[in-house]
């Protein structure tokens, strides 16, 4: 909270109401259009996704405003629920080409708990798997755009260290 009261993903909410959108998807444009010039994969990007509201969105338009031939990543989090499974498969049968990777599940138990000892982040283990794993992906299949969705931490509220990497 600031010194009037405000939580942080309020001042965030705040803050991206200055953000210039139209100057963003112009840039974003360019980086396509310079990408595809260099891709020598069968894939575009890779765009990591869950099944939930963020990256089905983000999916959707990468492939229907951008027209974007994406590879759709989800890395499989330690306590996957039943909505879960059924939000993936459901945004999968809507036409999106798939991969899911599943960590070892020892390592990564040991992983988060490392974090939850270390950092207070019982969920360290899969963040770093989201994006250890989705790099290692991007560079075996010669894949150089990815597409992570929403931070959750500085878009609903929690650590804002990243919130300068949207501005």
């Amino acid at each position: 909270f600031d010194k009037n009261g405000v939580c942080n993903a309020c001042q965030w909410s705040f803050k991206k109401k200055k953000i210039n959108w139209k100057l963003r998807e112009n840039k974003l444009r360019e980086i396509i259009k310079n990408q595809r010039k260099k891709s020598i994969s069968e894939y575009d990007c890779i765009t990591t996704v869950s099944g939930g509201k963020d990256g089905s969105y983000v999916a959707h338009n990468l492939k229907n405003k951008f027209g974007l031939k994406q590879l759709c990543v989800t890395v499989r989090p330690p306590l996957e629920t039943d909505i879960g499974r059924k939000n993936l498969q459901n945004f999968i049968s809507r036409g999106y080409e798939h991969i899911h990777l599943s960590p070892d599940e020892e390592q990564m138990r040991l992983m988060n708990l490392y974090g939850l000892i270390h950092a207070g982040f019982p969920y360290w283990g899969w963040l770093v798997a989201i994006h250890t794993a989705v790099f290692n992906l991007s560079s075996k299949l010669n894949i150089n755009l990815i597409f992570y969705s929403e931070d959750g931490e500085v878009e609903y509220g929690g650590d804002t260290t990243y919130e300068k990497r949207y501005l």
